[in-house]
């Protein structure tokens, strides 16, 4: 019986370890500006989708998915949204997969695992960030200029993009702990 609690904690250890490495291969290998990995909480969350005014028929974008709490909460809660997912970190990508083939095997949900930098937001009309602000004032806010479609959003939970090429709102978070915000961007040149 001493086995059904070694197991599990020498799993929880080789995961934690492997982990461990992963962000010190990450951390060792981007010469640019390291993003840790911080889930979003389901608040968090409801404010994105509420602040953004979502109907469920947008093609929505997460950069940065983790192991997919944005991804997965509009699949709950907007059922016909189009849902992208990119994650560069291998592990998080792959408990993403393992989520969307257990509990959304038929959903209109793509996972990509690949660099934020690389990718093309052209065909979203929504891109929701949970990311430092360095990062994406210095890699994507100048990406998302030239890609996004006028008119299009992006909603940063926590940290501001700076831009002149879009509108931006702020939307306050009451009693979350900690001072937070919720900021919409709006395309307008």
């Amino acid at each position: 019986m001493l086995w059904l609690v070694i197991i599990p904690i020498s799993i929880i250890w080789v995961l934690g370890l492997l982990y461990l490495l992963l962000v010190v291969y990450y951390r060792l290998s981007r010469k640019e500006i390291f993003v840790p990995f911080i889930p979003a909480d389901k608040r968090g969350i409801d404010m994105m989708c509420e602040a953004v005014g979502l109907q469920g028929t947008e093609s929505v974008v997460d950069v940065g998915s983790g192991w997919g709490s944005i991804v997965f909460h509009l699949l709950d809660t907007y059922p016909r949204l189009a849902v992208t997912g990119i994650e560069l970190n291998p592990l998080l990508y792959l408990l993403s997969m393992l989520r969307k083939t257990i509990f959304y095997p038929n959903r209109n949900i793509k996972l990509c695992r690949g660099d934020a930098e690389k990718f093309s937001y052209k065909n979203f009309d929504v891109v929701f960030l949970f990311m430092l602000s360095p990062f994406v004032n210095k890699v994507l806010a100048p990406k998302l200029e030239t890609e996004l479609r006028i008119g299009a959003q992006v909603v940063s939970y926590v940290f501001r993009m700076k831009s002149n090429k879009f509108k931006e709102t702020r939307v306050k978070l009451l009693e979350h702990g900690w001072k937070s915000a919720v900021y919409v961007y709006e395309k307008i040149v």
